[in-house]
């Protein structure tokens, strides 16, 4: 595709403290098949290595758009990559994600043939610390399924934020993201840009999801619980419609398992037998006392 054109993608990704994944992150979308886009890289703050990296990879390509400044928050940061998107169209991206190479491509292309689309998730490959597979994430496609997700359940976005592609117009019609519903901004953004316009999700892997200690999921999990009630249930009020039962959102247990049990358990589940087996290996050292370690084992070497 030729480059000279006007751009037609933003790319937005805020950094954090990313220097043990932020290549990666990066090659995945300097290497996409669609190539005219501008990279806008804002680092909130960072304290480690972060920003030396950044200011290598600005100086060897000039899609990218390097801002640096004082820690502002998540929030702040999207909305202010928003506000220097030049595109028509804005792709996320997380510091510590892959995009798979043909993403931008496959998303552009799906939005040029649906005109009431307004944004575009995919499949979205979870892996682990070390980049091992474990399972997908999600599999809703069509916009009647995703949205009977966010409007009558408390399970959270059916479209992983760092997969989406939308179109620039429709977010900053509906006034951006929401500083005050972080952790769960997407999921309100998405509820916001529902009213307006179809969301859906490619049927294809188009990212690797990579979780971690420090990532949000991980640590805003019980503010984050809190947040999706109160965004679900306001949605719900704004088009009439009964509240759901808050204490079903509140009373799940708490998943007290370990990491290395729950993750070995999400690629058993899902046919990623090499995954599960390195989690076994670790549990047998690390938690070798406990019952649920051996029960993992035990059907991890069964093949089940």
């Amino acid at each position: 595709m030729n480059g000279s054109i006007a751009t037609q993608i933003s790319v937005i990704m805020p950094v954090y403290n990313a220097e043990k994944y932020i290549k990666l992150a990066i090659e995945s979308i300097l290497s996409q098949t669609f190539i005219d886009f501008e990279f806008i890289i804002i680092n909130d703050g960072s304290t480690d290595r972060t920003l030396n990296i950044l200011e290598e990879y600005a100086q060897q390509d000039h899609r990218i758009q390097l801002v640096s400044r004082e820690n502002k928050g998540l929030v702040a940061t999207l909305n202010e990559g928003l506000a220097l998107a030049k595109a028509p169209l804005v792709a996320r991206m997380d510091a510590d994600d892959i995009s798979l190479p043909d993403r931008l491509e496959k998303q552009v292309a799906y939005l040029a043939e649906h005109a009431n689309c307004i944004a575009i998730g995919g499949q979205t490959l979870i892996i682990d610390p070390e980049g091992d597979e474990m399972c997908i994430w999600n599999k809703l496609t069509c916009f009647e399924e995703i949205q009977d997700q966010h409007l009558n359940t408390f399970v959270g976005s059916a479209v992983a934020h760092p997969s989406m592609m939308y179109r620039t117009s429709a977010v900053r019609s509906i006034g951006d993201y929401k500083e005050d519903c972080y952790p769960s901004e997407d999921l309100d953004l998405l509820l916001r840009l529902s009213t307006i316009g179809d969301i859906e999700n490619l049927s294809e892997v188009i990212l690797k999801y990579r979780v971690h200690s420090q990532s949000i999921c991980a640590t805003q999990q019980s503010p984050q619980k809190k947040k999706v009630i109160e965004i679900v249930n306001q949605a719900r009020f704004d088009r009439g419609m009964p509240l759901l039962d808050i204490e079903l959102g509140l009373s799940a247990e708490k998943d007290e398992s370990s990491n290395d049990l729950k993750w070995g358990w999400w690629a058993l589940n899902s046919g990623f037998l090499m995954t599960a087996k390195k989690y076994a290996k670790r549990l047998a050292i690390s938690e070798p006392l406990t019952l649920n370690t051996w029960r993992f084992i035990y059907c991890v070497f069964r093949g089940y």
